[in-house]
């Protein structure tokens, strides 16, 4: 069933205290059977056992396990073994402390699949009534005593009725008594299964053993086929024979009969004092014997006037331990998770409202870490994030008309550009400069109707400067949506970019003297209240009543009017159309589906430019300059919360490496130990990092519409926002279970060791 071809395994190999701890074992063991292996201390023995039963990996060599061969340590394939094939009694016994008696037990059967509560109660109350522990089953693990604790480990690995059965030293803290029960046990599961067992005790094997191989320094130095005795050497130390016992005194008067009875000669006198008040008795001794022990129904003690009769071997071995009622082949099984989300989630949040000063400073750190994350992202955002600097679409084009050294502009030009139009006469544009005509052959450029000003209209501070500049836009040609309140619906209605409604409430500054005042200085702190109010709009000289009634999502400072409003403005300026500008326009701003760079006129006076294409080139040019700057500062403020998160889960896994070491060695996968891990790094980001990067998000919105805003030091849109709650949950998890895919890469027998120390 088990076989192993030349294992050799190290300890610090290489090293100067290399010890060479399996020294070429070849062995091959039964289907069946009770084989016992004997050493001294630090012989190899529990190593041995340990490579047997996939807890520690061999430096070189192979193992046959039933149909698999496992030549390197297959952490999948031995989990699975050690789950549904192997029971492990462990001489340090590894109880989960925090489990009562029952659930321990119940554990190992949830781990193969069995969810039948009934079932598992009926495995469960028949394995601790045959140890003598169904008593204890509602206490804890850690409030058993040495020998108790033992017993429930050993009915752990009993319960799920396995094939194999690999016992470390399972009677090192049993009393005589509890010690025969127990190898009886194991002695009938040996009938139809293997048991590998290690002991000190020569006697037990010699009496129990089907084979014995002794080892030594790491080599196996003898492999028997016992020749069982007839006695095991164990005398029940809870009856006490008192015929094969020297009766020394004796005192039968007065009401009182007292007898002395001893195994060995007493040197030194007893002083007993017995006195009987208000029916009770009192013993007060006074001896040099220091173990003394009242012998009644509650010490379990039994005393007989008797000799001692040997027992027989079969008497000897007799149990009443039935295999078959143990036997699961017939249940339903269904593969599930150990370790729950709902048990996993209480832990987590249970550690999370249990914290101290020092776990309330942590949750502290972390929320102003989130902060600083949202800060660094939004920054990160601004190097990655292209945000051309115009309000038009992608597909805008500009056709300038170039002019002459004396900025005038011939007939022959004006021929070339009214062709173009001509052919291009479905596409829409919009002014950003017109022309006049000087006389027949020239013409001059007339600027300004591309920008206006616009200030506050408040009865009784007309004399107040809080002028404003903006780039005008006609609405027909606008690209942005509007963010608050409606669209234009009459000629006297505009629209303002975000950009400019932020500079209209929040600007205050002075110059050579003067000083201009925003809206907040007059009551107007929103853009609720911006929408209340009246306007003047002062484009080329002339000078209009205006409301704002919508505000678009643009950071850049536009003002968008109709074009009947625009046309009040052309004909203050002697144009009397828009077409009539259209058509004397010396720059113009065509939006078309069409690709107008096939259309570029062969003069050297005319030029098509993709507006918008301009604009994302420089963006991406002050982007490409701005990354260099922002990547080491996001690398700082990212490193340190990582370093943060890492330790803080790191600290909890090591409060918990005890019971991953016990998890891991009964076959519980390693992606159930990362799910505990997860679940705690979920709850403790979202009550510490994400209110903390939401709180730094909506503090970034709120500088980006003050004057900050205009620097262009922070980006955020709804996807930054998105994909950043995803990376921090990311961050967290990876800086969170880091430490614990570190640990789990070592063997659980490694993980083990390192509780112990």
């Amino acid at each position: 069933m088990i076989q192993l071809n030349n294992l050799n395994k190290y300890f610090n190999k290489n090293k100067k205290n290399e010890i060479h701890v399996l020294n070429n074992v070849t062995l091959s063991l039964p289907e069946k059977g009770l084989v016992v292996i004997l050493g001294e201390s630090g012989s190899g023995k529990t190593t041995l056992l340990n490579v047997i039963g996939g807890l520690d990996k061999i430096g070189n060599g192979e193992i046959h396990f039933n149909d698999h061969e496992i030549s390197k340590f297959n952490v999948d394939k031995w989990d699975e073994l050690r789950n549904e094939t192997i029971g492990y009694i462990f001489q340090n016994y590894y109880l989960q402390p925090q489990l009562s008696v029952y659930d321990n037990i119940a554990f190992v059967l949830k781990m193969i699949g069995i969810s039948d509560r009934e079932e598992i109660d009926i495995r469960v109350s028949y394995v601790l009534k045959a140890l003598g522990m169904y008593d204890f089953r509602k206490k804890k693990a850690l409030q058993l005593s040495g020998g108790q604790q033992q017993r429930v480990a050993i009915a752990r690995a009993l319960v799920k009725n396995p094939n194999i059965i690999i016992a470390d030293e399972p009677t090192g803290n049993l009393d005589s008594k509890n010690t025969a029960d127990i190898m009886n046990i194991i002695k009938e599961i040996a009938k139809e299964k293997l048991v590998v067992l290690v002991t000190h005790e020569k006697e037990l094997a010699d009496f129990y053993a089907n084979r014995i191989i002794e080892i030594s320094d790491g080599k196996i130095i003898s492999d028997r086929q016992n020749i069982q005795t007839e006695d095991h050497g164990l005398l029940d130390d809870q009856v006490i024979y008192l015929k094969d016992l020297k009766n020394d005194y004796n005192l039968n008067e007065a009401g009182l009969d007292v007898n002395l009875y001893s195994d060995q000669t007493i040197d030194d006198p007893i002083k007993v004092d017995l006195i009987y008040k208000n029916n009770t008795l009192y013993l007060k001794i006074d001896s040099k014997i220091n173990n003394i022990k009242l012998a009644n129904d509650q010490v379990g003690l039994e005393i007989k006037n008797e000799h001692y009769v040997k027992k027989t071997r079969e008497e000897l071995l007799k149990t009443s331990y039935d295999v078959n009622i143990l036997d699961h082949s017939n249940l339903k099984k269904e593969k599930q998770f150990v370790v729950s989300a709902k048990r996993n989630t209480k832990i987590a949040l249970g550690k999370v409202l249990s914290f101290g000063r020092r776990g309330k400073l942590m949750i502290t750190s972390f929320i102003l870490a989130g902060a600083v994350i949202a800060f660094a992202l939004s920054m990160l955002f601004t190097a990655i994030i292209v945000n051309p600097d115009t309000p038009y679409g992608k597909n805008t084009f500009n056709l300038r008309v170039i002019q002459n050294d004396d900025s005038q502009i011939t007939f022959k030009d004006i021929f070339e550009y009214s062709t173009f139009l001509n052919n291009n006469s479905n596409n829409k544009f919009t002014i950003q400069s017109v022309i006049k005509r000087i006389d027949e052959n020239s013409y001059t450029t007339v600027s300004g109707f591309d920008s206006g000003t616009i200030k506050f209209d408040i009865k009784g501070l007309e004399s107040v400067d809080f002028t404003v500049s903006a780039k005008v836009i006609l609405s027909e040609s606008l690209n942005t949506k509007i963010k608050h309140g409606r669209d234009i619906e009459n000629d006297n209605e505009i629209l303002v970019s975000e950009g400019l409604a932020n500079t209209l409430l929040n600007t205050s500054s002075t110059f050579l003297g003067s000083f201009t005042y925003s809206g907040n200085d007059f009551g107007v702190w929103s853009y609720e209240d911006m929408l209340k109010e009246n306007y003047l709009l002062n484009i080329v000289s002339g000078i209009e009543n205006v409301r704002i009634v919508g505000i678009t999502n643009n950071s850049i400072e536009n003002i968008i009017i109709n074009e009947n409003l625009y046309t009040k403005y052309l004909n203050s300026n002697g144009f009397t159309s828009l077409e009539d500008a259209y058509n004397n326009a010396n720059s113009i701003v065509l939006f078309s589906s069409n690709n107008l760079a096939h259309k570029t006129n062969d003069s050297s006076k005319l030029q098509i430019v993709n507006i918008y294409q301009e604009a994302y080139d420089r963006a991406k040019e002050n982007n490409r300059d701005l990354l260099p700057t922002v990547l080491p500062i996001i690398t700082v403020f990212l490193s340190f919360t990582f370093i943060g998160f890492y330790f803080v889960i790191r600290s909890s896994m090591i409060t918990r490496i005890q019971e991953i070491g016990i998890y891991r060695a009964l076959g519980v996968k390693r992606v159930e130990i990362l799910s505990m891990f997860f679940f705690e790094i979920l709850i403790l980001t979202t009550v510490s990092t994400l209110i903390g990067y939401i709180f730094g998000f909506i503090l970034v919105k709120t500088l980006m519409k003050s004057l900050l805003g205009a620097l262009n030091i922070f980006a955020t849109n709804t996807f930054s926002l998105i994909l950043g709650l995803i990376l921090v949950y990311a961050f967290n998890i990876f800086a969170g279970l880091l430490p614990v895919i570190t640990l789990l890469r070592k063997t659980p027998a490694q993980i083990l060791t390192q509780y112990d120390i």
